[in-house]
């Protein structure tokens, strides 16, 4: 009886051991978290045409969407006082001119997988990634968005290869003017 019993708590103990060090060895970071059908604009719709999010968090407090034909930034300010509370979303878009990524790649899988449980469906195991590649916006002209791992800042640079115009770069900004 001494022997269960003492079997038990060592079976407990690695237990209780086993899920703190898999909490512990979790990371936290957040990168962009591909689109599986999880996310809805403010009408409940889908919004197939996100395709990743990167998340705002208390380091980084914009909502970086990477959409199929550019991206967004969105900051979210919650304003409140005994009386009500009110949300306040300042967007922007920036559209690609004359270019459109011929794909669209993920690489470097971060952190934990996501499950979400919403409008009835179960979606699981959702990767987040330190990187997404549009590749060949315009001619020789990649545009890659990169997380920080230090701050969680998201930041996009083009890659450029042999052939490829600076002046083919170009965007359409639509949105908040109130920042």
């Amino acid at each position: 009886m001494l022997t269960e019993f003492l079997s038990r708590r060592i079976y407990l103990l690695g237990f209780v051991l086993l899920w703190t060090f898999n909490l512990l060895g979790q990371s936290r970071f957040v990168g962009f978290e591909k689109n599986e059908g999880q996310f809805y604009d403010q009408d409940g719709k889908s919004v197939p045409e996100v395709r990743y999010v990167k998340k705002p968090t208390k380091q980084s407090p914009l909502q970086l969407q990477l959409r199929n034909n550019g991206f967004s930034y969105e900051l979210i300010r919650e304003q409140s006082n005994a009386e009500k509370s009110i949300t306040r979303v300042h967007r922007i878009d920036m559209d690609f001119v004359l270019g459109s990524p011929k794909d669209i790649r993920e690489s470097n899988a971060v952190g934990s997988r996501i499950n979400y449980y919403t409008r009835g469906k179960r979606i699981e195991n959702i990767k987040n990634y330190s990187q997404v590649l549009y590749e060949e916006v315009w001619p020789n002209i990649d545009v890659a968005f990169r997380v920080n791992p230090l701050n969680e800042e998201a930041k996009y640079e083009f890659r450029l290869k042999p052939g490829a115009k600076l002046s083919d770069i170009r965007f359409e900004l639509t949105g908040s003017d109130d920042w």
